[in-house]
């Protein structure tokens, strides 16, 4: 079996996945091994903010998001963006995603994932927003 290493959270798997959530959350995060990473299963496109786009700003956020043993964003956080003009976008979007939980043992562990959002102008949208 493939073992992947993933920034996770140390959870106790006794109990329910509620609280080991809530454990999990209160906790420091520690790198281990999963032995089966987060996969996305549902994603939704953050919005290109019109003001970003009338100046022709491109940049990339990083949100951090705690995807629980249902595979629900259930926290999330910038932690590092080129504009804050893409945070808010980058956070709205997130809380949208559906995932496949990470697991170790079998058994789903919450964990913390990094995502990178882009944002890049198609080179059609800046020649049409440079006309008007």
């Amino acid at each position: 079996m493939k073992t992947v290493l993933a920034t996770v959270l140390v959870l106790a798997f006794a109990g329910s996945p509620a609280r080991a959530d809530e454990l999990a959350l209160n906790q420091e995060m520690d790198t281990i091994k999963v032995d089966v990473p987060v996969s996305v299963v549902e994603r939704t496109n953050p919005v290109y903010p019109d003001s970003a786009k009338k100046k022709g700003l491109e940049g990339t956020v990083y949100v951090q998001v705690f995807v629980d043993t249902a595979g629900m964003p259930t926290k999330a956080k910038v932690v590092k963006s080129d504009n804050p003009l893409f945070d808010r976008p980058s956070l709205d979007a997130i809380r949208n995603w559906r995932f496949t939980p990470a697991q170790v043992g079998g058994k789903p562990v919450g964990v913390w994932v990094t995502v990178p959002f882009r944002y890049k102008l198609a080179k059609d949208v800046e020649k049409t927003e440079k006309k008007k």
